[in-house]
């Protein structure tokens, strides 16, 4: 899979695409919140990966830190939200750069005049697969519940 993602550039299959609707901007940033730490958490999601030369796999490396920034999508505001993010995820080619911690990216957009938020979050096959999506998904709402309840005060 390095080879394909260094040969191919912006064109990797093995790059897994999700959009996240969000019922507020202020759910949407707990989200980001359980996601930087399932981050920390797991070695996995702050690894990055450099080819060498005269082996056909690449070298892993594990960053100590690595934080998940989210990023701004620039839409049109005459236009559907939903309806833009998905053709950008169709008509986008997107790349996970694999040397780059952490394997994931996230970009975000807030509906205009409404209060849902979407967030199309990319990674790469190499670190998850559908099945790990699920269980990562699982595992950041127990973070992101852990979180609510921690700062309401409550034990």
């Amino acid at each position: 899979m390095l080879r394909i993602n260094l040969e191919r550039g912006s064109r990797d299959p093995n790059v897994l695409r999700f959009l996240i609707e969000f019922g507020s901007r202020l759910r949407f940033e707990h989200f980001m919140a359980a996601l930087n730490r399932l981050v920390m958490r797991h070695q996995a999601l702050r690894s990055a990966f450099f080819p060498r030369r005269r082996l056909s796999d690449g070298m892993r490396v594990v960053y100590r830190h690595a934080a998940l920034q989210a990023l701004p999508c620039a839409l049109d505001e005459a236009q559907d939200t939903e309806a833009q993010l998905r053709s950008y995820l169709d008509q986008t080619p997107l790349h996970v750069p694999l040397d780059q911690a952490p394997l994931l990216s996230i970009r975000f957009a807030q509906a205009h005049h409404e209060r849902r938020c979407y967030a199309l979050l990319v990674t790469h096959r190499i670190i998850m697969d559908v099945d790990s999506w699920n269980e990562m998904l699982e595992e950041i709402e127990e973070l992101r519940t852990a979180f609510l309840v921690s700062a309401s005060g409550e034990k």
